[in-house]
């Protein structure tokens, strides 16, 4: 299961159709507070959460989940509509890949998706 996080409904749905359509089953967040939660009922095998997002930063998120060995190993895809410096962020900040909103090559994520699942993580 992909848990997506993002605060727009509509992102949320976007990526939820398209990865369905990739074979993977999905939960959706609209906040990373709502997806700490969920992740401690199911354990995602992978997040993508949106950078930016009111009431908890995803990047707060991230070191929120890199501190937490239930879920410190789930790889993590980072999305953003901006550019500039949020992809170094968030690699430093714990992420395993960031993919920009308006270039998204939804073949190329959905096989990032693959890839991140089946590689061995450090705990």
């Amino acid at each position: 299961m992909v848990l997506i996080v993002d605060d727009n409904a509509d992102v949320r749905a976007l990526f939820s159709y398209f990865l369905d359509m990739h074979g993977f089953t999905c939960r959706v967040a609209d906040s990373g507070a709502d997806a700490l939660r969920l992740m401690a009922e199911q354990e995602p095998a992978l997040v993508v959460m949106d950078y930016q997002m009111p009431e908890m930063h995803g990047l707060d998120m991230l070191r929120a989940m890199r501190s937490d060995q239930r879920f410190a190993h789930i790889p993590v895809i980072v999305v953003s509509g901006r550019d500039g410096d949020l992809r170094d962020q968030a690699i430093q900040a714990g992420a395993d890949a960031f993919v920009r909103k308006g270039e998204i090559d939804w073949d190329a994520l959905a096989s990032e998706i693959h890839r991140l699942i089946e590689r061995p993580r450090a705990a």
